[in-house]
């Protein structure tokens, strides 16, 4: 870490931990500036303009604390910018979110994956009128075909996917309406590379990444442990723009666990969880092998309390149902994963045991095989 910057200007990020082990990094203000306006021009991409109204399907203040609350806020009726709950969306109450949706008629739409599943196949069985953005930005996890498909038929509009990477704050490529991701080339250099060298077009290789805007924590050659395919960037993206592209992302499949509603809770819902608690847990685990139950998996950390504990099982029942069983374990370590990685969430539920209203057979490829007994998005 850079020993010349004010630290009172430096911003401590933790990281959503996709490997089930936070890490801390610093950012600085030119890098949040240059983050920002990526995912405007993106967003611009979609057909949106500066002041048009959105909804974002997030986690609204999950993990955050007194101003950063308030700057939330004031930040979203600037912008115009309407937050619905993504972990709070469930069979009782999608109606009612549908609702918002519809009187609001945002003109995008961002947010996780899938949150969008579930209202799509509501839109898709109660048809409505009238309104249909002009695009969706989905984030938290790469979408298969199947998905993809049923939520632009229920929206009516095109899904424009993002990869990002918290550990350096924010959007990475962004799809444009075509296969391919743009990288976005001023604020990062994306490599992809196999057997030690650069990936050949087709080639699947581990993402290496390069920050080009924070000096306060350089992040150089940083392996983030995902995977993508190398694309041909002799050749011109179809959509026109001039930025370096990649094709499709693998490695970070989040397992989406079922709450007793038939929410769908995502990892990085875990992973916010735990986000500023990394003092007391090092490393977690959300495994569910049977409807109405999880079992947490915790590797305590030298200032472990129980009162971590209470707050995390308070949530999970707040989010998951109140009727959900947790089952803790505190154990010496958490399994890797069959992609080297360690998932924080696992799910080996079969699709007849989800829910017989609203199928999660879109999952099906993206289900991991448990890995020495437990087993991401």
């Amino acid at each position: 870490m850079s020993v010349d910057h004010d630290k009172s200007k430096i911003l401590r990020v933790t990281t959503s931990g996709s490997t089930g082990e936070p890490t801390v990094v610093f950012a600085e203000k030119k890098q949040l500036e240059m983050r920002w306006a990526a995912t405007l021009r993106a967003t611009e991409w979609m057909g949106y303009r500066f002041g048009d109204r959105q909804i974002r399907l997030w986690h609204k203040y999950l993990g955050m604390k007194g101003m950063e609350v308030v700057k939330e806020i004031l930040d979203a009726k600037m912008t115009r910018r309407k937050f619905v709950p993504a972990y709070e969306i469930d069979d009782e109450n999608l109606s009612d979110f549908v609702d918002t949706l519809m009187s609001y008629k945002p003109v995008v739409l961002d947010g996780y994956a899938e949150s969008y599943n579930l209202i799509a196949r509501y839109l898709r069985q109660h048809k409505h009128d009238g309104w249909k953005p002009k695009g969706i930005m989905s984030s938290g996890q790469t979408l298969p075909p199947e998905s993809r498909k049923i939520i632009e038929e229920g929206f009516g509009c095109k899904v424009f996917d993002k990869y990002g990477c918290r550990e350096l704050v924010g959007g990475i490529a962004y799809q444009t309406g075509h296969e391919d991701y743009l990288v976005v080339a001023e604020g990062t250099i994306v490599e992809i590379i196999k057997d030690g060298r650069p990936a050949q077009p087709g080639e699947l290789g581990e993402i290496v990444l390069t920050d080009l805007n924070n000096f306060a924590m350089p992040m150089i050659r940083y392996a983030i442990g995902d995977l993508a395919v190398a694309v041909d960037n002799t050749k011109p993206s179809p959509c026109g723009r001039g930025l370096p592209r990649i094709g499709r992302f693998y490695g970070r499949m989040q397992s989406i666990l079922i709450g007793t509603r038939n929410q769908m809770i995502p990892g990085t819902f875990f992973a916010r969880l735990f986000a500023d608690y990394d003092y007391a847990v090092k490393r977690f685990q959300a495994v569910q092998e049977r409807a109405g139950e999880i079992t947490l998996k915790i590797v305590k950390a030298n200032r472990w309390t129980e009162d971590v504990l209470h707050y995390a099982t308070t949530q999970i029942k707040k989010h998951m149902g109140e009727d959900m069983k947790i089952h803790v374990e505190f154990v010496e370590e958490v399994a890797l994963g069959r992609t080297g990685k360690r998932q924080h969430s696992v799910s080996t539920l079969n699709v007849s045991e989800v829910s017989n209203k609203f199928s999660t057979d879109m999952y099906d490829d993206q289900r991991p095989t448990p890995a020495s007994g437990v087993e991401d998005r």
